[in-house]
């Protein structure tokens, strides 16, 4: 009897900690450096919320991955909580699209079945969204962009 065991699905939420003076500095003109940091950490909260919410009622297993910057992982449990739900790993050096072309290339090492990776500035972003993305890979999609505005 051979037992198949189904790969999991990887969300890839890339962040950094809102750090004053370091998160969302384009906006710190319009709400201060404090203001900016915390919308970003709010940001954060609402979609991993959100994503842990909805993991929940998903068919198929889903991981949820936080990739950050500009902190440790001890510093995102103090900010986040538990943490053990997730996996959590560095960005590491490099350009934005060398950050994210790495973190494709582990999660496909590590067994991922298929993985959608985004920012934190998506408050839009829905379960519906992703699951019609992760049906477009199903489907032989090579990649899928998704709504931003």
């Amino acid at each position: 009897m051979s037992s198949s065991v189904e790969r999991a699905r990887r969300l890839v939420l890339f962040t950094r900690l809102p750090t004053i003076g370091h998160t969302k500095t384009r906006l710190i003109p319009a709400l201060a450096a404090a203001g900016a940091a915390a919308l970003h950490g709010r940001l954060v909260e609402t979609l991993l919320g959100a994503l842990r919410d909805h993991r929940q009622r998903w068919r198929a297993p889903t991981e949820i991955e936080l990739r950050f910057t500009g902190g440790s992982p001890e510093e995102l449990h103090r900010w986040l909580g538990s943490c053990d739900d997730l996996r959590l790993a560095p960005q590491g050096e490099g350009g934005l699209g060398e950050r994210m072309h790495r973190a494709f290339c582990q999660a496909n090492a590590q067994g991922a079945s298929s993985t959608l990776l985004f920012g934190s500035d998506v408050p839009d972003l829905t379960p519906t969204i992703l699951e019609q993305a992760f049906g477009a890979l199903a489907s032989g999609a090579d990649a899928v962009f998704g709504p931003a505005e």
